[in-house]
């Protein structure tokens, strides 16, 4: 497995130093990048030794992917500029987790958003093949999200929706968060691109901590058991970054050793 993280790209060269191998970017960061600043990331990217995988973090929690304030048009239109970005720096995979944007609000009928839903995400696909690049669902827990909570659910969901490039991100925190067992693994692997992890602190996103490393030791066996080489990274949104990325390593580094 590639060991990776969702950072800004400032925090590159902390990731070289601390030994990762690939780095993942906020779609709906760069989305809002300046010309200079797109032609920047591009020269670092090409130029330096990290991998470049995966774009995460979708779209702003303003951009409805159905129901309430949903606007189509809005939708593609954002996404056909991160695509194309996307692809200019040399991304294959966009991650849509995007709990805010595809949170049930109340009143709205599930039926409804989920007809809306599909509609929306097939046309990202096929905007996506134009691009060359492929869409990742993402479960999201409830307790941040009320529509496709599950990764059996992105599964199915993925399924039902037949497009040829659209896969799964696996999101260990939000697995955990579920209570859903390691062996759903087995059952998506087929599907899995891209595995997202976090340590749960007070249901929030933190670094992963040596003295955690045996709540991961279950999905980095099974994963490894399914024959799975693609990108594993940090997605996390408390505490430092900096000590949160070497500490994670860390981590990593006992998982991978216990597994020789």
């Amino acid at each position: 497995m590639k060991l990776g993280a969702c950072v800004p790209i400032t925090q590159y060269q902390t990731l070289v130093d601390c030994g990762y191998q690939s780095i993942a970017l906020a779609a709906k960061d760069v989305a809002l990048w300046s010309e200079a600043e797109l032609s920047h990331a591009g020269k670092l990217l090409a130029h330096r030794p990290l991998e470049h995988i995966s774009l995460n973090s979708f779209c702003p929690a303003s951009l409805r992917l159905h129901g309430a304030g949903y606007s189509h048009d809005a939708v593609l239109q954002f996404t056909r500029t991160v695509l194309e970005r996307g692809n200019r720096l040399g991304f294959r995979y966009l991650g849509i987790g995007a709990p805010a944007s595809r949170n049930l609000l109340p009143g709205e009928d599930p039926a409804q958003a989920m007809e809306e839903f599909r509609q929306v995400i097939g046309d990202i696909c096929a905007l996506a093949a134009q691009y060359g690049m492929e869409i990742l669902m993402e479960s999201v827990c409830s307790v941040e999200c009320n529509f496709i909570t599950t990764t059996r659910q992105a599964l199915r969901f993925v399924r039902e929706m037949r497009c040829k490039n659209l896969h799964l991100v696996y999101d260990i925190y939000h697995e955990f968060m579920e209570r859903q067992p390691v062996s759903v693994i087995d059952e998506a692997a087929d599907e899995i691109r891209v595995v997202h992890a976090a340590q749960n602190a007070n249901q929030k996103r933190a670094y992963l901590f040596p003295d955690q490393s045996e709540v991961f030791r279950p999905y980095w066996q099974a994963l490894q058991k399914v024959g799975y080489a693609g990108e594993w990274s940090v997605e996390a949104f408390e505490g430092d970054c900096t000590e949160g990325l070497r500490q994670t390593m860390k981590t990593m580094q006992l998982l991978m050793q216990a597994a020789e």
